[in-house]
């Protein structure tokens, strides 16, 4: 519950203080721009973009019907007879894709390639060098697998070498690729193979690796079977990201930070100017809040405070304004060294209400320390 002083006392603040926390403020986000504005706001970096090569092998065959291929057609991973299967179809599909924008254009030849034990190979060509454009291309191919077996078969009895009854047989699609991705120029050549291996008569798939060593006539591992090798590769792009600074674990962009301090450093500046002119117009203010109020029960009196009585102060304009009402007397105002003084004389007692300048002298600025308000004459 709030007593009759209380409501009488006027509520202080303190710009002093708010001066110099505003002031503080100032001081804080001009060290922050300083710092913000000596670092650049980005940082060269280099982005990856990636891409992918792909080939998509496919295999089929047509045989006459029988017991061992029902419908007389063969398909990828079926197993191929060479007493029955004299022509292989091998189909090639090669596609481009980058997670950035591209232009390519590339070639592409196909080769049979047949090994032999002792590291022996012979090369040939089914696809003659091709140009494409874009990032796709689909290729055909045959392969005369009675060819390749009189082939082998010749160089066994050549040779003397009965090894050679078991030989691999490898398509390779060589694919040599030119262009842009992301800005970025790119050369590059994919050499993916389709392997089988030639055992007891069959042919067996063994894509990427060879097959697994197991029984004659033995479905290979799942883990050899390979139709779909990729290759990635990526490209490096010249780039710039935001810059950051780290202080106690938190790393802001320096870009925020330097809006932060300029709208702050503002902010700070125009408290500063508020509060030190508000602190320099204390006494304007409550000297005019009173002409305003209680002019009517106020007369101008020249001259000092020595009346003949001792005064006594009272705590507030209100306290004085009672005491003149309950006596229907005036209020007596004196401006003196910087000091407005209001009093009353009740029976020869002078009551005194005092508003003190702080750096202030009526009509103009200086710079004198006077004491605070309301204090006690000596």
């Amino acid at each position: 519950m709030r007593t009759s002083q209380d409501q009488d006392t006027p509520r202080f603040i303190d710009f002093g203080a708010l001066l110099v926390a505003s002031a503080v403020g100032v001081v804080a986000f001009l060290a922050l721009a300083t710092v913000a504005f000596t670092r650049p706001a980005h940082r060269s970096v280099r982005r990856t973009t990636s891409y992918t090569q792909q080939v998509n092998f496919g295999y089929s065959a047509e045989v006459r019907p029988g017991p061992v291929y029902p419908d007389g057609r063969i398909q990828t991973n079926d197993p191929v007879f060479l007493s029955l299967v004299h022509n292989l179809d091998v189909h090639i599909a090669y596609r481009f894709s980058s997670r950035g924008p591209s232009t390519v254009s590339g070639a592409e030849e196909v080769f049979l390639n047949l090994g032999g034990p002792s590291g022996w190979t012979r090369r040939f060509v089914l696809a003659p060098r091709t140009g494409f454009a874009g990032g796709a291309t689909n290729t055909h191919v045959t392969v005369d697998l009675r060819r390749a077996q009189s082939l082998m078969a010749q160089i066994a009895k050549l040779t003397a070498n009965p090894g050679f009854g078991s030989f691999s047989v490898t398509i390779q699609p060589v694919v040599h690729l030119t262009g842009t991705v992301a800005g970025r120029p790119i050369d590059t050549r994919y050499a993916p193979t389709l392997g089988f291996q030639m055992q007891s008569g069959q042919l067996l798939p063994a894509v990427g690796s060879a097959p697994t060593a197991g029984a004659p006539g033995a479905a290979p591992s799942s883990s050899t079977m390979n139709y779909a090798p990729r290759q990635a590769g990526s490209v490096a792009t010249p780039a710039t990201a935001p810059a950051t600074i780290t202080v106690l674990g938190i790393s802001p962009q320096i870009s925020l930070l330097r809006w932060i301090a300029i709208l702050g450093l503002l902010g700070s500046l125009a408290a500063t100017v508020y509060f030190y002119l508000r602190k320099r117009g204390e006494p304007f203010g409550e000297t005019y809040r009173i002409q305003s109020e209680y002019g009517h029960m106020i007369v101008p009196i020249v001259g000092g405070e020595d009346l003949g009585w001792p005064p006594v102060d009272v705590p507030s304009i209100k306290s004085l304004v009672k005491l003149a009402e309950a006596g229907q007397r005036l209020i007596l105002h004196n401006r003196s060294n910087d000091v407005d003084t209001f009093m009353v004389n009740e029976e020869g007692t002078v009551y005194r209400y005092q508003v003190k300048a702080s750096n202030v002298v009526w009509g103009d600025w200086s710079d004198t320390t006077t004491e605070p308000v309301n204090a006690a004459a000596a």
